[in-house]
């Protein structure tokens, strides 16, 4: 494994998945169970990093984060959970499972996990009503808030775009955004809500 210079560490300015790489490193042991190196795995390349490279790449991550949040505006803005990928036809979301939190515009707050199905279609993993769960606070009641609009599990005749999450998510939650991101590599769904108008 080779060592992650100073000229290569650069990068993590231009690079998101290097720098979440390297601010997420683990530490490695020998078989004596001694600590050998941080390691950051970036495939196909990993590096061995020091604390100081560590701590830098989460100040950027840190910085970075600020600045997304502060520019979501009006946005549907997903997390991706899954691995990404190349496009494969045009609007694809290019992950395979993406996530966010939700509150429309009379306050009520949701859940919602959509990732692909079969042949590029979409497939719903969750969709939970996030005022009725705070309402209740008890899990034995979930099938009052988990299943929202009925959309879990179902089979969708709909090809897994950004337009078409768009469409469900306006239509099943009552929203009224104009525009979808997925976010790869700064924000997680406890950093943010996407706010309906």
């Amino acid at each position: 494994m080779k060592t992650l210079t100073d000229e290569q560490f650069k990068e993590i300015y231009t690079n998101k998945k290097l720098r979440n790489a390297v601010a997420y490193a683990h530490g490695c042991l020998s078989s004596n169970m001694e600590f050998k190196h941080f390691r950051a795995m970036n495939y196909p390349n990993d590096y061995a990093v020091n604390q100081n490279q560590i701590n830098k790449a989460k100040e950027e991550v840190a910085r970075d984060k600020v600045k997304t949040v502060a520019n979501i505006g009006n946005k549907l803005v997903f997390v991706g959970m899954g691995m990404n990928y190349e496009p494969r036809y045009k609007g694809d979301i290019c992950n395979h499972r993406i996530r966010t939190e939700i509150t429309n515009s009379e306050g009520h707050r949701f859940f919602i996990e959509v990732g692909t199905g079969l042949q590029n279609s979409m497939r719903v993993d969750h969709s939970i009503d996030r005022t009725v769960q705070d309402e209740l606070n008890d899990h034995t009641q979930q099938n009052k808030f988990y299943n929202y609009g009925g959309i879990e599990r179902t089979k969708k005749a709909l090809k897994f775009t950004k337009q078409n999450v768009l469409k469900l998510v306006n239509k099943t939650f009552g929203c009224n955004f104009t525009e979808i991101e997925v976010d790869y590599y700064t924000l997680t769904t406890e950093d943010y809500q996407s706010v309906s108008k």
